[in-house]
């Protein structure tokens, strides 16, 4: 390779590093924002969720992803990816769309159809591959400003518009500025289950045990928990939301820094390469100048 080109693959290494760099800045200075807002946020989203639907609990080494699918008690379900608008954030929108994959495979085995609705133009971008025709509807430029209740409740109007059953959210739990996990929440329809219980046993009233405490009101069960339903869907969302923002931020923030030591790390390499060139050519003349003063001076 010739030394100018050499040169210039330098010049625009190094302006690749600083560009990182800045980025991981940024994704360092926003995801404080994202984690304080997760940390405010996130015991409301946790209660609301889980209050409403607890989850099977699964020892961490037998976790299984369909674990959070309930195959058996519906017929049409709904899955809600929440992904980034946004890309060079490592793999997160990559884990979200791979569990959602696998959750429509699963209900698919079961006999079971499944929709899908996305949050991010990235997850749409990944699963309109090879899910079109199961994309209920997809919403982008959703992060242009922070997460709130009211943009999570109407992501839940437009998911529970879709004619479905059930409704499982996936999403990135941020755990540290270096980890995150993937979560699958079931969100069982209360309504649809309790109706069915109610029909299948006489003077049953299909009302959860867990939730056999609370005094419901109307004394129409089915629309109290009908209502809860809906509301717990938007919690979770707003929980998944805030987590999946600062996940997106802490990943970005690794993804830059290991793009920046990557960019120094062939910066020197390149550096070693021209200097070698370099050297190699100044020889070549030195000799050549030598040499024709000899074949002078013979």
């Amino acid at each position: 390779m010739a030394l100018k080109q050499l040169q210039l693959r330098i010049v625009s290494t190094q302006n690749i590093e600083k560009i990182t760099a800045s980025m991981k800045m940024v994704a360092a200075a926003k995801m404080k924002g994202t984690e304080n807002r997760l940390f405010a946020g996130r015991p409301f989203g946790m209660r609301t969720s889980l209050a409403a639907f607890p989850q099977k609990e699964v020892e961490e080494d037998e976790f299984d992803p369909s674990y959070a699918l309930d195959l058996e008690s519906y017929d049409k379900h709904h899955t809600l990816l929440i992904t980034s608008d946004r890309g060079l954030c490592g793999g997160v929108n990559s884990a979200v769309c791979k569990a959602g994959k696998m959750s429509v495979a699963k209900f698919a085995d079961a006999g079971k159809s499944c929709d899908i609705s996305i949050v991010g133009d990235k997850g749409r971008a990944q699963m309109a591959r090879i899910y079109a025709d199961n994309m209920a509807y997809t919403m982008d430029e959703t992060w242009k400003n922070p997460p709130s209740f009211d943009q999570a409740c109407a992501v839940a109007d437009r998911v529970l518009a879709v004619d479905s059953e059930q409704v499982n959210v996936v999403f990135n739990t941020f755990e540290s500025a270096i980890a995150y996990n993937t979560t699958w929440f079931n969100c069982p329809n209360f309504a649809v289950l309790a109706a069915a219980k109610a029909d299948a046993a006489e003077g049953d009233d299909g009302v959860p045990e867990y939730l056999q405490d609370y005094e419901l009101e109307p004394e129409n069960k089915v629309e109290a928990l009908e209502n809860l339903y809906e509301f717990s869907v938007a919690g979770t969302v707003f929980w998944g939301m805030l987590e999946g923002g600062a996940s997106e931020e802490s990943s970005r923030m690794q993804a830059m820094e290991n793009a920046s030591k990557n960019a120094g790390e062939i910066i020197d390499k390149l550096t070693l390469k021209y200097n070698r060139a370099r050297q190699a050519a100044i020889t070549t003349e030195l000799i050549e100048i030598i040499s024709g003063a000899a074949a002078l001076e013979g």
